[in-house]
């Protein structure tokens, strides 16, 4: 099992890819936290203003 401290790490790491793939798409946001379920991650996107969705 995972320490606290590697799970964060890898959650810092997807939301970093998260937001390069975006960025790439021209889509540029941030990721501003989450929650972990047993089943899922859900990563809340903020887009930036200028954004059209």
């Amino acid at each position: 099992m995972l320490a606290l401290n590697q799970v964060e790490q890898l959650l810092e790491y997807q939301a970093d890819q998260i937001e390069m793939v975006l960025t790439s798409h021209r889509v540029p946001v941030r990721i501003m936290g989450g929650m972990v379920t047993p089943r899922w991650v859900r990563y809340q996107a903020i887009p930036e203003i200028s954004t059209k969705v």
